[in-house]
């Protein structure tokens, strides 16, 4: 067994050993951890501000005991952008929810984060704004080749 494949059983085993109410600290940083790294890899996709939240909100929900999750990231300069996970076609209110997080990155944007549920180990942790800060760090990123994107579609409009 390969050590990537042992890194994801062990992922697995942590999130039903969370979602079953273990209170570990070691399985509550494992989790936290690791999803970090995941969401810490996604802008090097060079993805566009919808597909970003999109594999944000995605990678959330596969990686933790979530299962139905709001994102909207409001970034400077661009219309904001959202993602759910779990509400299938309904409205999202996330006012309504019990687990939030907003994070303002400074010349970057807003990221807010909403969960309908959050094992308490998590919500202890600060999980949803721990994600939603780095979610703000790779939205300068996403930011930055927007900008670098845009400007080369007006470039090459005008040659």
């Amino acid at each position: 067994m390969g050590v990537i494949s042992a890194l994801s059983d062990m992922h697995r085993e942590a999130v039903e050993q969370v979602r079953s109410g273990d209170h570990s600290a070691f399985l509550v940083g494992f989790l936290t951890t690791s999803t970090m790294l995941e969401l810490a890899g996604l802008p090097a996709n060079d993805l566009r501000l919808d597909a970003y939240a999109t594999a944000v909100a995605d990678t959330i929900t596969q990686l933790s005991p979530i299962d139905r999750l709001h994102l909207v990231i409001t970034p400077e300069g661009f219309a904001p952008v959202s993602a759910n996970v779990g509400f299938h076609g309904r409205h999202v209110d996330p006012a309504s929810m019990a687990h939030r997080a907003q994070v303002e990155v400074a010349g970057v944007g807003r990221v807010e984060l909403a969960a309908a549920e959050l094992a308490e180990p998590l919500a202890a942790a600060g999980f949803l704004t721990i994600a939603a800060e780095q979610i703000g760090v790779g939205l300068r990123q996403i930011t930055e080749a927007e900008h670098r994107r845009r400007r080369a579609a007006v470039a090459d409009t005008l040659a």
